[in-house]
């Protein structure tokens, strides 16, 4: 019985186990999220980062063109060309339009190695 006991805890489940998990499995294809991060526009990366901090809705509000430091037609032509590639999709639900990525561990990735090494420069 004391066997058992041990084996439940140890099985348990948190939150930090669930972002350490994710992060090592998005730490693991690096080379391939770097290889496309390289090869995209400044624009097209400023819009990516766009869809990610505002999970893909309103890119095309004032406000998120602006935060992104874009045109709205370069940002049109940013989410068309990266949906194109396979890297963005639309999703349309209620009448409103998401930008979701094909690939949600590319997301994970811009947040934890993009987005927040912009938010700690020195770090």
């Amino acid at each position: 019985m004391q066997i058992k006991a041990a084996a439940r805890s140890k099985a348990y489940l948190s939150t930090d186990l669930i972002d350490e998990t994710i992060e090592i499995l998005v730490r693991q294809d690096d080379p391939v999220y770097v290889h496309i991060w390289n090869g995209l526009t400044g624009i097209q990366k400023r819009a990516l980062m766009a869809v990610v901090s505002e999970n893909g809705r309103q890119l095309q509000s004032i406000k998120v063109i602006a935060s992104a430091g874009v045109s709205h037609s370069s940002m049109s032509k940013s989410l068309e060309s990266m949906t194109a590639q396979n890297i963005v999709r639309q999703v349309e639900s209620g009448g409103t339009v998401q930008f979701r990525f094909e690939d949600p561990f590319f997301r994970t990735w811009i947040r934890l190695f993009i987005l927040w090494k912009s938010a700690n420069p020195g770090a």
